[in-house]
């Protein structure tokens, strides 16, 4: 029994499982179409949209028509709905002159050309035109009226006309229009975000993998024991960055181990003749940050390495604050002065502001003892990362009505 109980258990949350996946799809097959009947450009979703709207004019005059308010009686009457339609398709090129005129042909030559005297000359040559024509068609479906009747309908169909069904037109126009422009708007930014980021990220590869070649020659050619382990480690570390880069947040354990990586291949070049420590203390699990961030640290901390005797890089997590400190015995004020340290940090901030990381501190100082650079990050802890990198969208810019 109890199996049995475990199955019928298992069969309900299976059961729901899928009924919550089929109204997840269901609602997202309703927004894109949606979306793709607001804006899409193809002729079948312009004709939709166009046919909607003269259908919601068609629905206001049969409302419009009751007469004894809103019974069931009344609406079931087909004289209604006859009369609606008759009414509609007889006064339907005036309507339609009143729409697509101000949409087709205002509108565009006034926001082009910011000419108030044409907008003025169009809408006083658009109301002439919806007066004549609704008179006329009034004079000729309804001979025997009297004149001012003929003026009063005449009236009434101008205004709706020109102020609630071209006046609607005009605000779902310009109310489409103005989204669109808010996405082309938010399409540059992420265009513009993701340039940035390329370029900054491609500052990074280059004098790194031409100093570990010469290097590697230079070993090799020496005929010293140092190369293979030099190209092992070299390439984990172009691993990385060719493929972890990728993303947009990695986890930082990841980072911390490209760190000792990079260490260990400098160790390497080098021949072990520099001292190079690295202490790492803190729980970093769970945390999440921009790959290759410190690379142009430890680019800017290892310069003029040969001249060095001893690189310190401590690596400390307390609660959510993430600290990169990196000494050196190096000239401190010189490289500190060097155009290339200046734009290092620069790029790195300019890369923190791209994510919104607001909450950090890059300083360089000049000790006794030679350089340190201190970086200090407020991280968040993230237990499913979502995959946040910036994809290009199509821009969604369609001259339609």
């Amino acid at each position: 029994m109890n199996g049995i109980r475990r199955h019928k258990h298992l069969f309900r949350w299976k059961a729901g499982l899928v009924q919550r996946k089929v109204v997840y799809l269901y609602k997202g097959e309703i927004f894109v179409a949606a979306n793709e009947f607001i804006f899409s450009n193809k002729l079948k979703y312009r004709l939709a949209r166009h046919l909607a709207f003269w259908g919601m004019y068609y629905l206001y005059t049969v409302l419009n028509n009751l007469v004894g308010g809103m019974q069931v009686e009344n609406f079931a009457d087909p004289m209604l709905y006859s009369n609606a339609f008759y009414e509609v398709l007889t006064f339907l090129p005036v309507f339609m002159f009143s729409v697509y005129f101000p949409i087709y042909f205002i509108l565009p030559n006034y926001l082009a050309k910011r000419n108030i005297s044409l907008l003025v000359l169009s809408a006083v040559l658009s109301v002439m035109v919806t007066v004549s024509a609704v008179y006329i068609i009034s004079k000729i479906i309804h001979p025997q009226w009297h004149e001012l009747d003929v003026i009063t309908l005449t009236i009434r169909k101008v205004e709706e006309a020109q102020m609630i069904v071209a006046g609607s037109a005009i605000i779902i126009k310009i109310m489409k229009d103005y989204f669109l422009k808010q996405r082309e708007s938010e399409m540059l930014a992420v265009e513009n975000i993701r340039n940035n980021l390329q370029l900054l990220k491609t500052q990074m590869h280059p004098g790194i993998l031409f100093e570990c070649l010469h290097n590697i020659y230079n070993d090799i050619d020496a005929g010293t024991l140092y190369a293979p382990e030099m190209v092992l480690k070299l390439s984990e570390l172009l691993s990385y960055l060719l493929y972890e880069t990728e993303s947009d947040q990695v986890p930082l354990n990841k980072e911390v181990k490209m760190i000792q990586t990079y260490a260990e291949l400098k160790k390497l070049e080098y021949k072990n003749k520099a001292d190079i420590y690295i202490e790492i203390s803190g729980d970093m699990n769970d945390y999440y940050i921009m790959p290759g961030l410190f690379l142009p640290l430890l680019e800017t901390g290892f310069v003029h390495f040969e001249e060095m005797e001893n690189v310190s890089i401590e690596l400390k997590m307390v609660a959510s604050k993430f600290y990169f400190t990196l000494k050196n015995n190096s000239q401190g004020n010189k490289i500190r002065k060097m155009p290339a340290t200046n734009t290092t940090l620069d790029n790195i901030r300019k890369r923190l502001q791209i994510f919104d990381v607001h909450k950090f501190k890059l300083e360089t100082y000049s000790t006794m003892y030679g350089l340190a650079i201190v970086l200090q990050l407020e991280l968040e802890k993230i237990i499913r990362p979502q995959n946040q990198t910036i994809q290009r969208e199509e821009s969604m810019i369609y001259e339609h009505a």
